[in-house]
């Protein structure tokens, strides 16, 4: 595997130090980063909170995460048997 450059440029604004890092662009990694960004928008718009909210427990998060790879489980189920049936 190559070594990538990548450039970090610090800027001091207003008694602020802003970073802008520079890296090789990766269109996966930005479909990734523009999923995130579209889910996050339409829970908000769903639910009417972020994932900064504190009402739920330890618990429930890792409940909410349970069930949601339970989901993924079956979604990947259903296409390798759709898949060994053709």
């Amino acid at each position: 595997m190559s070594k990538q450059k990548i450039n970090l440029v610090a800027e001091k604004v207003d008694n602020e130090i802003n970073y802008t890092l520079s890296i090789k662009k990766d269109s996966i990694i930005e479909g990734v980063i523009k999923d995130i960004s579209d889910r996050s928008i339409k829970g908000q718009n769903e639910y009417a909170t972020t994932m900064d909210r504190t009402d739920l427990t330890e618990i429930e998060w890792l409940t909410y995460l349970y069930e949601e790879q339970l989901d993924s489980c079956v979604y990947l189920k259903k296409i390798i048997t759709d898949k060994l049936n053709k």
